[in-house]
């Protein structure tokens, strides 16, 4: 797994959560890895001979113990599967640690590396692990899409109470450049991604359990020789029941972003893929651009009310939040599809 780390002579994991390791691997050397957008805190082993073996993720602080008990659940229904992470078990013998004022987990530690501008082939073989996956989880009849809901109220707020831009930009002078875009985009594109997206809140399809933030960082391929395999899919904190397009939209969505001019062959490839592993997309499939689009623009406004409410998450530095935003500008201002 390619997470970057941070320095390695970075502090290790506090004491506390140190003392309630299994004793086999409280030797073990850590270090510290950043924890991207989420508000978690993270750790990886090394064994004795330096290998990497386990994470040590402290949950961000509004997770509860009753929640990472349910995804934990849900992983271990998955724990046939080689590239689903291992769950390991404190001295006290749960999978869960609240201790310090948040929840603490082990899992094992998945190789292999990121593959952000894929071949056909690694698209089909990650969407393939997809489906596996989803199979193996519960399914709950059928409904209408949540996250489709979502969307539709994120861009809704900002149709009927869009917020005062311009004291953003006052409050955050050296980025006022792409506050400005993100206005101009959302007061060109919210209203005509409405009404597309009208239409498909009433329809129903299949509800599962789903990911519902699989980005391409968190598919991992192992390469040995011309062989290569789906070797890991990591970070399951935003786990809950949605159609199973949403996690195909997501991933799909980078990695045609990442090469927008075989955008159309990847969503092609991706979700014919999906559907031979015996995924359901209806009635979303061929209308997965639609979701990443709206979603997309859904993040953009989240980021704004984060901006000003001041309400960032633990250690996420306002370059890393203007990064993202710069990014999600450049997929709304050349859409894949």
């Amino acid at each position: 797994m390619d997470t970057p780390l941070l320095e390695p002579k970075s502090e290790g994991p506090p004491v506390l959560v140190q003392q309630a390791l299994p004793e086999a691997v409280r030797e073990w050397q850590w270090q510290r890895c950043s924890s991207g957008f989420s508000g978690a805190v993270l750790w990886r082993a090394l064994d004795d001979q330096g290998n990497p073996r386990m994470v040590l993720k402290g949950w961000p602080v509004d997770v509860l113990s009753e929640r990472l008990h349910q995804i934990h659940q849900w992983m271990e229904l998955a724990n046939h599967l080689p590239y689903v992470p291992r769950l390991y078990r404190w001295r006290t013998g749960g999978t869960v640690l609240d201790q310090i004022g948040r929840c603490w987990d082990l899992t094992s530690w998945q190789m292999g590396e990121v593959c952000r501008q894929p071949d056909l082939l690694e698209v089909s073989q990650a969407c393939r692990a997809v489906a596996q996956l989803h199979a193996a989880w519960p399914q709950y009849g059928y409904g209408t899409c949540p996250a489709a809901r979502h969307r539709w109220e994120w861009l809704e707020r900002w149709q009927q109470l869009p917020l005062p831009v311009d004291m953003l930009r006052r409050q955050y002078l050296p980025w006022e450049d792409v506050l400005q875009a993100a206005e101009r985009i959302l007061r060109e594109q919210v209203q005509p991604t409405l009404k597309r997206l009208q239409s498909w809140l009433g329809r129903e399809g299949p509800l599962q359990v789903c990911l519902r933030d699989l980005r391409s960082e968190h598919v991992l391929f192992f390469r040995s020789g011309s062989l290569i395999q789906v070797s890991g899919i990591i970070d399951y904190g935003a786990m809950a029941i949605d159609h199973p397009a949403v996690d195909l939209a997501r991933l799909l969505a980078d990695y045609a972003a990442a090469q927008p001019e075989r955008a159309a062959g990847i969503y092609a490839a991706g979700q014919q893929a999906y559907q031979d592993a015996g995924g359901n997309l209806q009635p979303w499939l061929h209308h997965l651009p639609l979701l990443a689009h709206a979603g997309h623009l859904a993040a953009l406004v989240r980021w704004l009310v984060r901006l000003a409410a001041k309400n960032l998450p633990e250690s996420v530095t306002l370059p890393l939040v203007f990064a993202r935003l710069e990014e999600l500008l450049r997929r709304l201002e050349n859409p894949s599809t």
